[in-house]
């Protein structure tokens, strides 16, 4: 029994490992898509105004 709790508590980290990389890659995508809309918004600002 003793291994299989090991075994369990090593399952679980692996996901939480897992859960947090994909939040992190998630949340970079989007700051990454946020300052893309924001170029594009400032470039086409200036475009409107020339």
């Amino acid at each position: 029994t003793y291994e299989y709790l090991r075994y369990r508590k090593s399952t679980y980290i692996r996901l939480r490992v897992y859960t947090l990389a994909y939040e992190y890659l998630r949340w970079l995508t989007s700051t990454y898509a946020s300052t893309r809309v924001l170029t594009l918004a400032c470039e086409y600002l200036r475009y409107l105004r020339r």
